[in-house]
Parts: structure tokens; C-alpha cells; sequence
């Protein structure tokens, strides 16, 4: 860490003199270890991002399997299907909940799955952001 600057344009340093435009060598083991927390960090960011996707996947999946089951519950009555009972006008869902339940589900997987999908880009963007400094 620089504390003074000399007329002649060198800098005096902690770390020793260097000329004007010369970096200061790094104390060895300084920043090695935040730099791996930043990695760790990122990393455990990024598969957070994965797992987030992987739910709403099977979330997905568990959706569409479902779907079939409502639309044959729509206008039915909870009776005994052998029997003669009639169903009744309006005893089971309509077809526009149904539709309506379906969609708002299919909007929040895509919210979801959208911000799953930010997360671990931000932990490829940590990583990257420590690879890309020159240290490895």
C-alpha cells in the first residue's frame, strides 16, 4: 500500500520502492484466500442456479402429468361412477378454471425457471470474474 509520492515520480511503499507505473508485489498468501472464497462462493451460487432449474423441470413434468386428471374431473360429480347418478350442471370444476389454474402454473414455472436461470449466471460470473483477473 502506496503512502507518499516523491518529487521525482517514485512512490514510497509498504512494500518497498517502485517506479511510477510499476505494480507493488503482492505479499504472498494476501487476497489467495478471498479469492478462493470468491470461487467457492460462485460455485456454490451456480449449482444453487442448477438445482433451481432441475426443480422446475420436474415441476414442469409433474404439471403436465396432472393436466389429463383435471380436465376429466371438469363437470363431474364425486359420486359412484357405476351408478346411475347423473352428474349435476356446475358439481366440478369448469374447464376455464381448469385453464385458468394450468396457465397460472405454467407462468410461474417460467418465472421461476427464468430466475433459476439468473442465479446461476451469476455464479459463472463470479468464477469468471476471478479467473479473469490473471490469478489462477
Amino acid at each position: 500500500m502506496c503512502y507518499t509520492v516523491a518529487r521525482n515520480g517514485a512512490a514510497a511503499c509498504a512494500q518497498g520502492d517502485f517506479a511510477m507505473g510499476e505494480e507493488p508485489k503482492a505479499v504472498p498468501g494476501q487476497g489467495d484466500s478471498m479469492a478462493t472464497l470468491r470461487v467457492a462462493v460462485g460455485l456454490l451460487v451456480f449449482l444453487v442456479g442448477i438445482a433451481l432449474i432441475v426443480f422446475v423441470f420436474v415441476q414442469a413434468y409433474n404439471l403436465f402429468d396432472t393436466v389429463d386428471d383435471e380436465i376429466a374431473k371438469v363437470g363431474a360429480t364425486a359420486g359412484n361412477p357405476d351408478s346411475d347418478d347423473r352428474a349435476m350442471p356446475g358439481s366440478g370444476p369448469t374447464l376455464g378454471q381448469v385453464a385458468v389454474g394450468v396457465g397460472l402454473r405454467i407462468g410461474l414455472l417460467i418465472a421461476l425457471g427464468f430466475l433459476a436461470g439468473l442465479v446461476s449466471t451469476q455464479g459463472v460470473r463470479m468464477i469468471a470474474t476471478h479467473r479473469g483477473s490473471g490469478r489462477a
